[in-house]
């Protein structure tokens, strides 16, 4: 998906669909392979699993790590038990708990947070290159969707469902980085065609990314999504210094 607000190239409107078909392809191909959704267990009269958040995998000095925001392992009032949070590990849904090293989870002041994942091998990470301060015209989010995540009862399957999202950049507080995230004026980049933009729950934790360098089929981590403001028509999380100095245990 596409905001309507994305600059123009002056191009004719089916060759900027084809452009940002191509962003949508490449972060396909560069960046779900690494992605991690995050589930939760909800109780009530049966137990209920709901997709609550996105990750994603990095090689930080040979070990997995999995970057996310903080609020999805805590909630947004933070009385959450990230211990409780689960991740598919192996063909299996594992709580953070129970994997290799207790699923240490290192957190700052702000809405990150990193945990050390021992069962994933490195072949899963991103290099830690890909992050960068950059600050590009265009960014994309790449996460799964809350929404449209499906529970194959018949076969015990867990769905996510992942979604790309591209609109311009505009300017925020430093340490943020912000996209257009208006509720209407979108287009489908596959059909063209004007579409409402869902509500982005379930993708918080999830990569912001160069869009015009993934259409150069280059990935460069800009931020981490962590929140949206509905009414402001805007997206934002933080950027992806703030990622580094966490992985440096800097303030």
């Amino acid at each position: 998906m596409v905001g309507k607000n994305a600059p123009n190239y002056n191009l004719k409107r089916n060759l900027k669909i084809e452009h940002f078909g191509k962003i949508k392809a490449n972060s396909f191909a560069l960046v779900q392979p690494y992605l991690v959704a995050i589930y939760q267990d909800k109780s009530g009269p049966r137990v209920k699993t709901e997709q609550v958040g996105t990750g994603f995998l990095v090689n930080n000095n040979g070990c997995a790590i999995l970057i996310t925001a903080k609020h999805a392992l805590f909630g947004h009032d933070g009385d959450e038990v990230p211990s409780k949070k689960s991740i598919f590990v192996g063909g299996s849904l594992k709580a953070l708990r129970y994997l290799a090293g207790g699923g240490v989870v290192c957190v700052d002041q702000h809405d990150l947070a990193a945990v050390h994942v021992q069962e994933f091998g490195l072949e899963k990470c991103l290099p830690l290159g890909c992050l960068t301060d950059a600050l590009p015209k265009v960014v994309t989010i790449h996460g799964h969707l809350a929404r449209d995540f499906k529970r194959d009862k018949k076969l015990g399957l867990l769905r996510p469902a992942p979604r790309v999202y591209t609109n311009s950049r505009i300017e925020i507080e430093p340490g943020y980085v912000a996209l257009r995230y208006p509720n209407g004026r979108n287009r489908n980049t596959d059909s063209g065609k004007k579409v409402m933009a869902p509500r982005p729950s379930g993708m918080s934790g999830c990569p912001m990314l160069d869009s015009d360098g993934l259409a150069e089929n280059k990935l460069s981590i800009v931020g981490v999504f962590t929140d949206y403001r509905r009414e402001r028509g805007i997206a934002f999380g933080e950027a992806a210094t703030r990622v580094l100095a966490l992985l440096d245990g800097r303030p």
